[in-house]
């Protein structure tokens, strides 16, 4: 109760890269993946072990996976599986293994859980909400939110952000493996701004992508739309120009 759905969290990236100008869009694990640069996976409980071979041949030819906490801690069934998180494949696939995990407050939250009832009715903080975790991500640290989980690594991964109080001081927050020519990050939290800002905008920078329009003015809307040569533009358009057109337009 009171955490966001992976939904949520697609929504939120979807709306950084757009108002950034950066090409994105929802995709599905069984859909063809040879045409990114990243893929995010938020949060996903539900998990099939046949869609971590997707991942793992998509890491492989060069592109970079990132999973979010809690992904593969059920089966196909919703059933809670039996080993640790994010399960045998996944494991596998990003050298992790949870062994712990909890619940944090949303940022600005007074308590783990929303209040219930009338609107109007004063609220206390509760002492949830004091309980803060935050993590060294290269010379910044950060406040987590909604979740935290406590990483075992192996197989080759490496930590990219360690957590730097409490009981956690110094474990694993996020980590990262080379898989082929790609990697396959694991973030043991949920996304916030700040991590935004600071993980997921290098995440983006290590994947080559960049935004469509450089310096975009605030308010305008871009996308890139590709096609071949016949069908992309009319014949009236240049030559050099007909594979490939840069829209943009004001966003509502």
């Amino acid at each position: 109760m009171g955490l966001p759905s992976p939904q949520d969290e697609g929504v939120m990236i979807h709306r950084y890269c757009y108002e950034r100008g950066i090409a994105c869009g929802f995709i599905h694990p069984e859909d063809d993946l040879s045409r990114l640069k990243l893929l995010y996976v938020p949060h996903w409980l539900i998990w099939k072990d046949e869609w971590t071979d997707r991942l793992r041949r998509f890491a492989e030819a060069g592109g970079t996976v990132i999973l979010s906490a809690r992904t593969g801690s059920r089966d196909a069934n919703n059933h809670i599986i039996r080993e640790a998180a994010p399960g045998r494949s996944l494991t596998a696939l990003a050298g992790v293994e949870v062994e712990e995990f909890g619940r944090l407050a949303a940022p600005g939250a007074d308590g783990l859980f929303p209040s219930a009832g009338d609107p109007a009715r004063p609220r206390f903080p509760a002492e949830s909400a004091s309980r803060r975790y935050t993590m060294k991500l290269g010379n910044r640290e950060v406040t987590a939110a909604q979740m935290y989980e406590w990483l075992k690594l192996s197989d080759g991964a490496e930590p990219l952000a360690t957590w730097s109080n409490r009981f956690l001081d110094g474990q694993p927050a996020i980590s990262t493996k080379t898989v082929g020519k790609g990697r396959v990050v694991y973030a043991g939290t949920y996304m916030t701004d700040a991590l935004l800002d600071g993980f997921f905008a290098d995440q983006l920078q290590r994947a080559g992508i960049a935004p469509l329009l450089a310096d975009k003015p605030t308010g305008v809307e871009v996308s890139l739309r590709e096609g071949s040569r016949e069908n992309c533009c009319s014949s009236s358009t240049p030559r050099r120009n007909r594979s490939r057109s840069l829209a943009c337009r004001r966003a509502r």
